[in-house]
């Protein structure tokens, strides 16, 4: 199920995995949309890491688009 691909309605808009959306105010975020308002709110001081991974690549580095 958390491999599962959605798209937030109340949202970014973007499709990222089911549990992987953050809420901000009430608005759902992917994590590609999260990451550049962390990083545009903290002046660019906080940056993903290695191990922040982004849509399509799971926490495991394998794309389940296709599964």
């Amino acid at each position: 199920m958390m491999k599962s691909i959605v798209r937030m309605d109340r949202g970014c808009g973007h499709i990222d995995y089911y549990g992987c959306f953050v809420m901000k105010d009430g608005v759902n975020y992917c994590r590609k949309c999260i990451y550049e308002i962390w990083k545009r709110e903290t002046n660019f001081r906080w940056q993903p890491k290695e191990k922040d991974y982004v849509f399509p690549l799971y926490s495991d580095g394998i794309d389940y688009q296709n599964e």
